[in-house]
């Protein structure tokens, strides 16, 4: 739930055509993954393009002291994998199945075979790039220009909205920190001053969101 970065702008499956879906399947090898498994860890040498065909993939990094920063989740007709493959890196994130998950497989190889014979694939791999690193430098502008607490408040309404109830939010103050990439002390700092404003009320493991539209309200 904790995914600063939404890096599902574009799907691979919107950007191309289906003749060229078609080749990419016969061309790869599909492989399932059962819930909770890591597809690949941070450092792996693997040069692989993994196209999700069912399911759901949250990239995400582990730190030195044993806490989770969640980046971002995929879902069906999302890539990951990209930045390995044609920057010859090991691989940046953890790929962690957040339920069972079908992936399209293929190497490097197989890769520039079908961008040669499908052009509109690697344009496609082209866009979706792109919308990526302009997402990136939007997430960077708002952390640099945006006060702590509104941009605290920003994420806890987009956490709000994707609960049953739109108000209760099950989390530690330090998945939050290690989240919006600030210190426990200061995200503690602006989760009281919001509760002051009785924009939240704070709980063990818990936020509560009282009215959502007080709180968007802040956030102008």
């Amino acid at each position: 739930m904790l995914d600063p970065i939404n890096f599902s702008v574009l799907k691979l499956t919107d950007c191309i055509s289906e003749p060229v879906l078609a080749q990419i399947e016969r061309e790869s090898e599909v492989k399932l993954f059962k819930k909770g498994v890591t597809i690949e860890q941070q450092g792996d040498d693997s040069k692989c393009l993994s196209l999700i065909k069912s399911g759901l993939v949250r990239l995400r990094l582990n730190e030195a002291d044993g806490s989770r920063f969640n980046l971002s989740i995929f879902g069906a007709g999302s890539t990951f994998g990209e930045t390995a493959l044609f920057l010859n890196l090991p691989v940046q994130f953890d790929a962690y199945c957040e339920t069972d998950v079908v992936l399209i497989r293929f190497d490097a190889d197989k890769v520039i075979r079908v961008m040669e014979k499908h052009p509109d694939f690697g344009r496609a791999l082209n866009k979706i790039a792109n919308a990526r690193v302009h997402t990136m430098l939007n997430y960077i502008g708002a952390s640099v220009s945006t006060p702590l607490e509104s941009r605290v408040a920003k994420f806890v309404a987009s956490m709000a909205r994707e609960t049953k109830d739109n108000k209760t939010i099950h989390c530690r103050q330090t998945d939050l920190a290690h989240a919006l990439g600030v210190s426990r002390v200061s995200m503690g700092k602006s989760l009281k001053s919001l509760e002051k404003k009785g924009l939240i009320k704070l709980g063990y493991g818990k936020i509560v969101v009282p009215s959502m539209k007080n709180l968007e309200k802040s956030m102008k």
